[in-house]
């Protein structure tokens, strides 16, 4: 009782977003539509060894040590399933932040999480036409429809995760920033945490691209949780103008918004006058006497970017840096588990197949510690966050950590459920303490397009990082056991020396906000605004 009547608590007349109870209620929306996001992100990861079986290992130039020799092996086509992934991410999270604070999050949001399905049934098509066109696992086609499936899914990923934390930061500030990104963090994880148990299982008990449509009914899901959101946050809004006594909006439908470009908006219905122009008698009027117009919003233009401070662009570098030492890792955890802990000294190209699945099926039990400790500690991390601050500390401190996993992976024989537990705390406490920052820093105005150029920089990493991968991964049927691990060993050192300059730029964020007048940072929200009011106050002694 004690709980519920807690978040029904809210003033009389609330008028802003993070004073109603229905804050939880958005919370959960948005948390369930970017689980489909991150099941299907990972869906190649998770039936990495049933595609490599499924074509044929797919290697058409390996030398006698097993090298690839051209860019035509399975590594380097699987590989790019996320570059082409990330590539568009490289602009589009920019612009969809742009378009976000423009034209509403929750609108973007719908048609960002529209196009994340519509990749995962293109990406789900291609691998199902062999089966039903009779094309040949060694031809390229099927490939070509997945890779443009993934970068279809990219045009929304990326985009849906900008509108999300732009939104979060609306309906949740001050005290309770950090646990709601944290929230919507974990409950995605752990999407890819089960991604990494189910789609294996389906894969190797089914055809194997029922792991895929799977991940598209997922999708279907989301896209309904989507729309729920957008008609959850159009009430409030609603809401929140009456109460600040604003004129009422008459707002076109959302599938008029969707598909009613302003060439067919006559068409579309009665928002338009005779001349094709906007009404504003008809977008806006009053229900209640004494209705006042709404004052301007301040207008948002991409070259804001350059007044951005110093300290966002560390958190940027930040970013880029130690999310590369994490993302990529788990695209190739399962075929290194697999090769250098459970293989017994072998090749696993050398073990029989029904060895080999059980293997990779252990592997990928192994591999999902990393997000399901994220996953379960993020939003505890989040709520200490809101509490104690420290935000660029624990940035600094995180990211040597993850360093260290990896130092521990390359060149030890350290069973991983160990370090992969440590890595998943660490991303949990370095995810929970960035994407609260970068909020922080930044003007509430801005949020969208912040999260948005962030996003791009991330993705321009971790478009070139799989690439990188793909070239120092070893082949599928790499002849000796030593040579099989040498390989993962350099793409190990990779990841460290990433990791590494990740670190450096935590030391050189803690130094910028300590340089700060006030740092926002490390100290707690509380303590901010009370420095702020002291401030104020002192100023106005002065006059």
């Amino acid at each position: 009782m004690g709980i519920c009547s807690k978040f029904r608590d809210e003033p009389e007349n609330p008028t802003k977003r993070p004073e109603l109870s229905t804050r939880w209620l958005m919370l959960i929306l948005l948390c369930s539509t970017l689980f489909a996001s991150y099941w299907i992100y990972d869906n190649p990861a998770a039936i990495q060894n049933n595609l490599a079986d499924y074509f044929n290992n797919g290697d058409a130039n390996v030398d006698d040590d097993g090298t690839n020799t051209d860019t035509t092996s399975f590594s380097f086509k699987f590989n790019l399933l996320y570059s082409v992934y990330s590539w568009p991410n490289v602009i589009l999270p920019f612009f969809g932040g742009y378009l976000s604070d423009k034209l509403g999050v929750r609108l973007m949001g719908v048609v960002f999480i529209l196009l994340i399905t519509l990749g995962q049934a293109i990406f789900a098509i291609g691998l199902t036409l062999p089966f039903i066109m009779n094309i040949p696992t060694s031809s390229n086609i099927p490939w070509y429809v997945m890779w443009v499936g993934r970068t279809v899914f990219g045009f929304g990923g990326e985009s849906l995760s900008v509108a999300q934390s732009a939104m979060i930061s609306s309906w949740f500030s001050g005290r309770e920033l950090a646990f709601g990104q944290a929230a919507n963090l974990a409950i995605a994880r752990i999407g890819s945490v089960i991604n990494d148990t189910v789609s294996v299982q389906i894969a190797t008990n089914f055809p194997i691209y029922w792991a895929l449509w799977a991940g598209f009914i997922l999708c279907i899901i989301s896209s309904m949780t989507g729309i729920a959101t957008y008609y959850v946050d159009e009430k409030s809004e609603d809401r929140l103008r009456a109460n600040l006594g604003y004129r009422k909006i008459q707002r076109p439908g959302l599938f008029t918004q969707l598909f009613c470009c302003s060439f067919w908006r006559r068409k579309c219905g009665r928002y338009n006058n005779v001349d094709g122009e906007e009404s504003e008698q008809m977008l806006n009027h009053d229900n209640e006497q004494g209705a006042i117009d709404e004052p301007p919003k301040e207008e948002i233009h991409l070259s804001a970017a350059r007044k951005f401070p110093l300290i966002f662009w560390v958190l940027c570098l930040s970013c880029v840096t130690v999310y590369i030492a994490v993302l990529p890792f788990n695209g190739i955890a399962s075929g290194f588990i697999a090769q250098k802990w459970l293989a017994n000294g072998k090749p696993v190209s050398q073990i029989p197949d029904d060895q080999k699945n059980n293997i990779f099926i252990t592997a990928n039990s192994i591999m999902l510690t990393t997000y399901l400790v994220a996953g379960c500690i993020a939003p505890v991390m989040g709520a200490a966050i809101d509490r104690l601050g420290y935000r660029a500390i624990l940035n600094c401190v995180a990211s040597l950590s993850i360093v260290g996993v990896h130092a521990l992976l390359a060149f030890t024989d350290i069973y991983p459920v160990g370090p992969l537990l440590l890595l998943g705390f660490s991303y949990a406490i370095y995810a929970s303490a960035l994407w609260p920052s970068i909020a922080i820093v930044i003007e509430p105005q801005y949020h969208a397009t912040a999260y948005g150029i962030a996003t791009s920089l991330q993705n321009l990493g971790l478009a070139i990082a799989p690439m990188v991968v793909g070239t120092l991964m070893p082949a599928p049927n790499c002849p000796t056991y030593d040579e099989c691990v040498s390989h993962y060993t350099k793409v190990e050192l990779l990841f460290i020396g990433v990791g590494g300059v990740g670190f450096l730029s935590g030391l050189l964020l803690n130094f910028v906000d300590y340089r700060n007048k006030i740092p926002v940072l490390n100290w707690t929200d509380a303590k901010v605004q009370q420095a702020l009011q002291d401030e104020k106050n002192n100023t106005e002694e002065k006059y």
